[in-house]
C-alpha cells in the first residue's frame, strides 16, 4: 500500500496537475476567444437596392467598358403653393369690342353706306358731321333755333320747292330733328332725298 502511494504520488499527481493546468489554460483561452468573436462587429445585411451596379457594355470593337450606375437621386420634398385667387383683369392694350353705328345716304355724290363706331351723347346730326368730315364731303345745314336743319350733303342741295332731305331712324320718318335725336348703339341712321310728300 506504501508503494502504491508513492506510484501515485508520484506519476499520477503530475498528470492530473497537468491536466488541470491544460482544462484551466484552455478554458481560459477558449473564453477569452469567444469573447472577442462576440466583440467583434457583425456586418449588417447589404440591402442590394443601395449597392453600386457595375454595368459592363461592350462596344462594337469588342473592348469592354465599365460604367457606372447613376447614383440614386435624393427624395425632396415639395410644397404645394396656394392657388392664389384669379382676379378679372383685361389684357394690358386691349379694349371692349366697340359697337357700330350705321349712316346712309341714299342720293347725290355723298351716296353710301357709312358704318362708324358709336359714340355716346352724339346726335344725329353730329353723326352726320363727323362721317362727312371722314369722307371728303360738304353738309350744309342751318339752325332754325328749334334744331339744325339739313339743306344740302354732297352735292346734292334741297331745291326749294319739292325735293328736300328727310332723317330716317331705323327705318321710319324721324319725329324730332337731327340735332335732338341722341343716337342709340346699333341704330341705322338715313338721310334720303325726296319730295315732301313722300314717307
Amino acid at each position: 500500500m506504501k508503494y502504491y502511494i508513492k506510484f501515485i504520488k508520484r506519476f499520477y499527481l503530475p498528470l492530473i496537475a497537468l491536466a488541470l493546468i491544460g482544462i484551466i489554460y484552455f478554458g481560459i483561452n477558449g473564453v477569452k476567444a469567444e469573447f472577442s468573436i462576440s466583440q467583434q462587429k457583425v456586418p449588417q445585411k447589404e440591402n442590394l437596392a443601395d449597392r453600386e451596379l457595375h454595368i459592363v457594355a461592350v462596344d462594337d470593337n469588342q473592348t469592354q467598358v465599365n460604367e457606372k450606375s447613376p447614383e440614386k437621386p435624393k427624395e425632396t420634398s415639395i410644397e404645394i403653393a396656394q392657388t392664389p385667387q384669379v382676379k378679372n383683369i383685361p389684357a394690358a392694350g386691349t379694349s371692349a369690342p366697340k359697337i357700330k353705328v350705321t349712316m346712309r345716304i341714299n342720293a347725290g355724290s355723298a351716296a353710301g353706306n357709312y358704318p362708324v363706331y358709336f359714340i355716346s351723347g352724339e346726335n344725329a346730326y353730329q353723326l352726320l358731321i363727323r362721317i362727312a368730315s371722314l369722307n371728303n364731303f360738304e353738309v350744309s345745314a342751318k339752325d332754325y333755333g328749334w334744331g339744325m336743319y339739313v339743306e344740302g350733303i354732297g352735292d346734292l342741295m334741297q331745291d326749294g320747292r319739292d325735293n328736300f332731305w328727310f332723317l330716317y331712324i331705323n327705318g321710319k320718318s324721324s319725329e324730332i330733328g337731327a340735332s335732338d335725336y341722341q343716337v342709340k348703339e346699333g341704330d341705322l341712321i338715313e338721310w334720303r332725298y325726296h319730295e315732301y310728300w313722300i314717307y
